[in-house]
């Protein structure tokens, strides 16, 4: 099983409030996913483990355990710093269990839409700009024609001799004059223009009309783009830009036009290239990022912000490792350069989030590399929980890249023959930053890279021999800028001189954009093959295209040419519902049986998968901007161990429901007004009831036995107040006539956060009530018969002194006095006993109480020998009797510590050892009491015998009463001092019997 699972019993407070969860038991991908260990956590609470865990978790579980209800909800761990898609099911009230699925990915999707869309706009407002630029140009184009006014022949050479398309015609469209450029454009000779209309080469008047209208509105217009049809019927696109002048005294249009079919060509390619790659990125729920070469982040997608809380603008620019778990960190770094050396191994680490907690992630990434050297990584962020499939139509990734092409300009210098510049346009001075001014009279080689002016000389040279007319060597701006530059150069005449017209396109962005055509593809390529999802591309029909590694291997297919041929609606194991819904253009979503044997009968495609196994399948029909379907992109997941989860759960819940029923204790539940909804078998034989029938008709707050008992008043304030009752113990008659002592647990049930019944767990306690009251009467007789035993003793006791008292005055020979010293000796240690016995018969009569150690040390220990402390403000729970075992204890060092000069008393808080329970495993803390002197100290061989009755110098029972006393409430004493320096005695408080007095004041 891939999903985590998880059991836990919900904690509440007095008035049934859920406070806290314990985990009972959790599977290996809770661990694998988590990164809790089941050891580590089984019966502990998640605030132990996870102390910011989110109120709204145990919250929504509590109302699941309490109802005995099912829920499915997405919700937002800070903790683990995840979004999580949750199924909580309640086995029985006051439990519940849990499958969960990370769906931090898909979230990532919607925030990356709104980001790209603030991108195109600011793209928008640059092109713009660029668009006032060009319209500031065209407003040149008057001093032009003042120009040329001045020039008629230079003018007409100009125009004939410029590599630049340019025409004029009337306004009514006849061509008075075209160059070579224009006639090479349009398919046509010069000397065929007299009688040739310039309508008859638009292929959409209806543009012509507008180009005319804003021409006779504002004398200029720049950049209109239009299609034309040449005398061959060949389609162009082309710029133009239009001027009103007076040619041959009437009113013409100078048109400039630029070839751009090229360019329209580039940005189709380009655009389709775009669709194909946003079509994938919009279905797709991973994060994907890129780094560069120093572990920087570039770029991260926007569905980050669902996993870990980050904006995706508040990660790019830091580095990576700023995100990482700091115990995770030292590997990543590691790792990181296994990747820029050209490892793949994916890694598993946690991210931080935003709001605290970490959150466990794999990663899938490789190097990238451009002009043949590694400038960092890229890849995919996958949450390691994955199993549960995408609920909902995954979000657009981003509807635009980012434009890739300017409109392309030209710029015009006209040279002499040795190359030094006369005259440049204002595209020159725009795209060079050079002013006319500062380049006539230089050379052109100042313009070219210096390493490359020699090709600059003998191109030249080649042009004036006529062996070429091209120059394609980059130019540089003033700024220092490298331009890739495409130049066609032509002879022509200038002032009558002799000159070389040089016509330069910038080329930079094209090939920007041919190294952006390929970015796009290989980054399409790394997340189709990296992919964890299965993912099919089929095109507009619903035929294969293409497969990833993931689809292969759900479908046990080797190779994707075996899917060559595949057609998606004759596929047998897809309904012809769905089907129909695909081809009307919805996206669809469910859950399938898969059948493989309908694959091979059908002989679709060969296969090693046998049986039948469950799939999580999207289809999406992918539309262009016409909202036509040109493809379809299905993501498939395995989800056979979910559904498998999913039996599992409902064998838990019948499981525990036989538990119930069967539990050697009666449990009942019923509704707000006291009605018997549910009691297992047990309840009528604690009650004495013929059957459960009989007994659920008892109403819990009317029935007279339940009133006089107090029980339903009881009842009656866990329905209202919304508290429980635990450990209540009270005695019952019930309607059928027996008696019988109940322990009663009772717990409000909830549904939608309000009260609307309650649970009541019943234990019948008579035989121990009865044992325990036979016991009391036992123990009072005994206590009776040794007060008067012990009473009687003495009293022969002191008979028996009196006798020797008045031997002792008769004159006895040597043997006959030692036989009465003996006889007194013994005497005096029956007396002695006696008075133990007396001691210890008071020892656990009395309830424990707190115990200030310093005061008793003070109060008790009082003698020659000093005595330090250094037990301010501890406090320990103990029999009432503790203040003899002080007393007992400096007894001991005034009798037996030869040479002592003091008794320290100290002590400290140790860590007691762990239960071997691991299930019950939790933090205990104890209190270490030492005593010590500084005396003779005890022989090795009588440190645990010093502790048995009879064993001593004295009466051999001081020592045996200190660790009886301390015994009661689970205090352990031993003697672990050194023979020769002194004795040691070391008392271990457990955990709840000791304080500090601050905790004291509080109680």
């Amino acid at each position: 099983m891939t999903q985590g699972f998880a059991l836990h019993e919900i904690i509440t407070d007095k008035s049934g409030n859920p406070t806290d969860y314990r985990f009972i038991a959790v599977n290996p991908a809770f661990e694998r996913l988590t990164g809790l260990k089941a050891d580590e956590i089984t019966g502990r609470t998640v605030l132990e483990i996870l102390p910011e865990t989110e109120k709204y978790w145990i919250k929504k579980y509590g109302e699941v355990a309490l109802s005995n209800t099912t829920a499915e909800f997405e919700n937002y761990s800070a903790e683990l710093g995840r979004w999580y898609d949750v199924i909580a099911y309640s086995p029985e009230r006051g439990q519940f269990a849990v499958t969960f699925t990370d769906i931090t990915a898909k979230k990532e999707a919607e925030k990356k839409l709104r980001q790209k869309n603030d991108e195109l706009i600011a793209a928008n407002s640059q092109l713009a700009a660029a668009e006032e630029e060009l319209r500031s140009q065209m407003d040149e184009l008057p001093d032009i024609q003042r120009k040329l006014k001045e020039s008629e022949g230079q003018f007409y050479s100009i125009i004939k001799e410029i590599p630049i398309s340019m025409s004029i015609a009337t306004i009514k469209g006849e061509i008075l004059l075209i160059n070579s450029r224009t006639a090479e454009v349009l398919e046509l000779k010069s000397e065929d223009i007299n009688g040739i209309n310039a309508q008859e080469f638009w292929a959409n008047p209806k543009r012509r009309k507008i180009w005319l209208e804003e021409i006779n509105k504002t004398g200029i217009v720049s950049n209109f783009e239009a299609d034309i049809i040449t005398t061959s019927g060949k389609h162009k696109s082309l710029s133009i830009s239009g001027l009103k002048i007076i040619f041959e005294g009437r009113p013409c249009i100078l048109s400039v036009h630029q070839d751009v079919t090229d360019k329209k060509r580039a940005e189709s390619e380009l655009k389709l290239s775009h669709e194909k790659y946003r079509s994938l990125i919009e279905n797709v729920s991973e994060v994907i990022f890129r780094l560069d070469d120093d572990g920087v982040i570039t770029y991260v997608s926007q569905n980050i912000t669902d996993l870990t809380g980050y904006q995706a603008s508040e990660m790019t620019g830091r580095h990576y490792t700023d995100f990482v778990y700091p115990k995770d960190r030292p590997d990543r770094i590691n790792e990181f350069n296994i990747l820029l050396a050209g490892g793949k191994n994916p890694t598993e680490f946690r991210l931080i989030k935003k709001e605290g907690g970490t959150v466990w992630i794999r990663n899938n990434g490789q190097r990238i590399i451009a002009d043949g050297r590694v400038t960092g990584i890229q890849g995919i962020i996958t949450d390691i929980s994955g199993l549960k499939a995408v609920e909902e139509k995954s979000k657009k990734y981003a509807e635009n890249l980012e434009l890739l092409f300017n409109s392309i300009e030209e710029m015009v210098l006209i040279l002499d023959n040795d190359g030094n510049i006369i005259r440049v346009n204002a595209s020159v001075e725009r795209e060079l930053g050079y002013s006319e001014e500062e380049l006539s009279g230089r050379e052109v080689l100042i313009l070219h890279p210096e390493e490359r002016r020699n090709d600059v000389i003998k191109n030249i040279k080649d042009i004036a021999a006529g062996i070429t007319d091209t120059c394609n060597i980059p130019l540089i701006a003033k700024n220092k800028r490298t331009i890739e530059a495409e130049t066609k150069i032509t002879r022509g005449y200038w002032d009558k001189k002799a000159v070389l017209v040089c016509v330069t396109r910038d080329v930079t962005d094209r090939k920007q954009a041919e190294e952006a055509l390929q970015k796009s593809e290989e980054q399409y390529r790394t997340i189709f093959d990296n992919s964890p999802i299965g993912i099919e591309l089929l095109d507009s029909d619903g035929y294969f295209i293409n497969a990833n590694p993931a689809c292969l291997k759900i479908f046990g297919i080797e190779k994707s040419d075996a899917l060559s041929g595949f057609f998606l609606f004759s596929d047998p194991n897809l309904a012809d519902e769905k089907k129909r819904e695909i081809l009307n253009g919805i996206t669809v979503r469910f859950e399938t049986a898969f059948d493989f044997s309908k694959v091979l009968e059908n002989n679709i495609y060969p296969t090693s998968k046998r049986g039948i196994i469950w799939l999580d399948l999207l289809i999406s029909p992918l539309k262009n901007e016409e909202a036509m379907i040109n493809g379809y992109l299905v993501q498939i997941q395995d989800i056979t161990d979910r559904r498998e989860m999913r039996e599992e759960l409902k064998k838990s819940g019948e499981k525990y429901r036989d538990l119930a029923d069967n539990a050697p204790v009666g449990i009942l539940t019923c509704d707000k007004s006291g009605r018997i909804i549910y009691l297992n078998s047990k309840v009528p034989v604690i009650l004495g009831s013929p059957g459960v029938n009989e007994s659920s008709g008892i109403n819990l707050l009317e029935n007279k036995n339940l009133v006089a008992s107090g029980f339903s008043d009881i009842l009656r304030g866990v329905l209202e107040d919304k508290t429980s009752i635990s450990e209540l113990e009270m005695e019952y008659i019930s309607v059928w006539g027996k008696k019988v002592y109940l322990r009663i647990h009772a717990t409000p049930l909830r549904k939608e956060g309000a009260v609307d019944g309650a649970r009541i767990i019943i234990d019948d306690i008579t035989k121990r009530k009865l044992a325990d009251e036979a016991l009391r009467i036992t123990n009072n007789k005994l206590k009776l018969l040794s007060s008067i035993t012990r009473h009687d003793i003495l009293n022969q006791v002191m008979v028996i002194g009196g006798y020797l008292d008045l031997a002792e005055r008769i004159d006895m020979d040597r043997r006959l006095s030692k036989y009465c010293d003996s006889i007194r000796a013994a005497t005096d240690t029956v007396q002695r006993q006696i008075e133990f016995t007396r001691e210890y018969d008071g020892l656990g009569s009395k309830e424990p109480l707190w115990h200030d150690i310093s005061s008793a040390i003070c109060d008790t220990a009082k003698g020659r020998l000093p005595v330090v402390c250094e037990c301010r403000g501890l406090w320990i729970y103990a029999d009432p009797m503790v203040m003899r075992v002080v007393y007992n204890l400096y007894d001991n060092a005034l009798r037996h510590a030869d040479g002592a000069t003091e008794v320290r008393v100290s002590c400290r808080k140790v860590e007691l050892s762990q239960s071997a329970d691991r299930s019950k495993k939790r933090s205990r803390s104890g209190y270490l009491i030492i005593y010590e002197d500084d005396g003779c100290g005890v022989p090795d061989e009588m440190k645990e015998r010093i502790f048995e009755r009879g064993v001593g110098a004295n009466t051999g029972l001081g020592l045996f009463l200190i660790r009886e006393i301390l015994a009661i409430t689970g205090i352990t004493i031993t003697e672990t001092g050194k023979y020769g320096k002194g004795a040691r005695f070391e008392m271990t408080v457990p955990d709840g019997a000791w304080r500090i007095e601050k905790d004291i004041n509080t109680i």
